[in-house]
């Protein structure tokens, strides 16, 4: 049971929600070969789902941003 509490008391990692920035869609796109998109979601600050998601549309477009 302690442990439950301890698990349920940590703060959960912040996750950015909304439009994605040149930035971000860079550094996904540079390091997409490089981390997982869990390590990727983690250093972005995003949901797996999400960064996921980014990296589909990108292939997709298969254009690199500016």
């Amino acid at each position: 049971m302690q442990q439950l509490s301890v698990l349920l008391s940590k703060e959960s990692p912040r996750i950015k929600r909304g439009k994605w920035t040149e930035e971000e869609e860079f550094y996904l796109w540079q390091h997409k070969d490089i981390f997982d998109v869990s390590e990727l979601a983690a250093r972005l600050e995003r949901s797996e789902v999400s960064v996921y998601s980014k990296l589909r549309q990108l292939e997709k477009k298969n254009v690199l941003p500016c």
